[in-house]
């Protein structure tokens, strides 16, 4: 579920991916374009150990050990001062130590020696002095190794021909030491006819007419890709680690809801007509999914209710169904707000009205009141707000934990029922949906969800986990109300009447 929202995020961002990708390949078009073109040469070497020389079989894995070994072996110091010997070399010692490199070749026990520069016939110049030079460093390193195996031997040599030149000594006979004589020169003549290991040249390097770089295409395409990849890690890293959401418009990619409305920070007139817009637009959306307006000032007799909702607690979701209500009021409509969140109710205080009675004595006391004995009218703004609009609050209650299991009762269902029968909007403020599952059993009332994401406090991860529960259930999602968004304020402000400030408005600052 988790990778499922990350890569619909990565998905919703894929113009601004795409349009990043493509300025990063033109940069390194444009880049590679300029560059001077390269040329490669190389040279092959075939090393022949001395184990091979005197008919032992290797097999794979023992060449590929010793030509690893010979490899790093020819990037030493002293085969760059042999190659800077070379004729081909001498004068542009900086130009050859900076353009060659040696690889071992897929088949075992052989070399490429290669360089590349901006001349093809200085590149293969360069690989051929530098297979050269290796070959002749293997060659002295060879004699100076058989040169200090055959000393020892070669001075007790003498030693044992002296020795029988005086008759033997310390007991020694002649004959014996003219048997240690004839094996220590069996020893000096295997030595001396082991040639040690060497390389020889069996490719020489050729001037090649193709540049192998720079190659702006395949540089621009592999950039392309790169700049995918990376764009997609950033966005994911980002969503992984700022888990917030920063403007409506993410919220509206990465949830698939439609925005009803932005709220301010602030409090003041541009709280009011953002509340005015979630207003309108909630009502609107109402009317698309019934298919027919719905009850106004007029009135066709059809109540609608609007369940309010969020993912966690704080997010703002009685702040919103408290000024919504007030707004559907204040335009001529008969509106209670019921307090469904029967484990932490709130709107008793927003209203400054009593707790108890309120919604969970009807659904647990017995011979309770009607709906409307508890539902308390609430004045509205002079200016403003029509005359023939009315608000009512219906408070928690006193019995919050008996009666959560009746949230589903035959009675609930009644007291919802009278509520439509006596009101045009119903407006139910409901706990988090990822806290309790008494939003998911409340949606079966609704007409209409409203999903409040706030820009502080709402996480992405729990934000698509809870609209997901919501739609798994059918509930009727109309949208989501952005709350603590920067971006009205100031537009606001730019249209404000030009006579006279606005009048103050009584919206609560605060999400509860």
């Amino acid at each position: 579920m988790e990778l499922t929202g990350h890569l619909r995020l990565i998905w919703g961002s894929k113009r601004w991916l795409l349009l990043f990708a493509a300025i990063v390949a033109l940069v390194v078009f444009a880049i590679s374009s300029t560059k001077s073109d390269e040329y490669e040469s190389a040279a092959l070497g075939q090393v022949v150990t001395t184990s091979q020389a005197s008919g032992e079989i290797l097999n794979d894995e023992q060449l590929l050990s010793l030509t690893n070994l010979y490899s790093e072996l020819a990037k030493t110091r002293p085969v760059y001062q042999l190659a800077h010997e070379e004729p081909a070399v001498k004068g542009r010692e900086s130009a050859f130590d900076s353009s060659i490199d040696v690889q071992p070749e897929a088949r075992t026990g052989v070399l490429s020696f290669s360089a590349t520069t901006g001349d093809p016939e200085a590149a293969a110049e360069f690989a051929n002095a530098y297979a050269r030079a290796f070959s002749r460093y293997l060659g002295e390193l060879s004699v100076t190794q058989r040169k200090s195996t055959l000393q020892p031997i070669q001075q007790r040599i003498d030693e044992v021909e002296g020795e029988i030149a005086r008759g033997g000594s310390k007991g020694a006979s002649v004959a014996g030491l003219q048997v240690e004589l004839q094996a220590l020169q069996d020893q000096i003549a295997e030595q001396s006819a082991n040639p040690g290991d060497t390389m020889r040249v069996i490719e020489r390097a050729v001037p090649t007419s193709s540049p192998v770089s720079p190659k702006p295409l395949r540089d621009a395409l592999l950039a392309f890709i790169g700049a995918l990849v990376l764009g997609a890690a950033a966005i994911y890293l980002r969503d992984l680690f700022f888990d917030r959401y920063r403007s409506a418009q993410e919220v509206a990619k990465d949830l698939g809801l439609t925005m009803l409305g932005e709220l301010p920070r602030g409090r003041g007139a541009p709280a009011l007509e953002s509340f005015r817009n979630l207003r309108t637009a909630t009502l609107l959306t109402l009317e698309r999914a019934a298919g027919r307006e719905l009850n106004g000032p007029e009135g066709d007799g059809e109540a609608r209710t609007v369940l309010v909702t969020g993912a966690e607690s704080g997010c703002g979701k009685s702040y919103v169904a408290a000024n919504v209500s007030r707004a559907l009021a204040a335009e001529g409509r008969r509106v209670t707000a019921v307090d469904a969140d029967l484990r932490r109710p709130t709107l008793h205080e927003i209203f400054d009205k009593p707790l108890s009675p309120g919604l969970s004595d009807l659904l647990v006391v017995r011979n309770a009141p009607e709906p409307s004995a508890v539902a308390l009218e609430v004045s509205l703004p002079a200016d403003g707000a029509r005359a023939d609009g009315e608000l009512r609050v219906m408070p928690a209650g006193a019995h919050a934990e008996d009666s959560v299991e009746s949230l589903s009762s035959s009675r609930m269902k009644s007291v919802v029922q009278t509520l439509r029968d006596e009101n045009d909007v119903v407006v139910f403020d409901t706990p988090p949906a990822l806290v309790v599952v008494d939003p998911v059993v409340l949606a079966r009332y609704a007409d209409g969800v409203v999903f409040v994401v706030d820009s502080r406090r709402t996480r992405r991860r729990d934000a698509r986990r809870a609209v997901e529960a919501l739609r798994a259930i059918g509930a009727p999602m109309l949208g989501f109300a952005f709350n603590r968004s920067n971006s009205r304020q100031t537009r606001y402000d730019a249209y404000r009447p030009r006579d006279g400030a606005p009048a103050a408005s009584n919206q609560r600052e605060t999400p509860v």
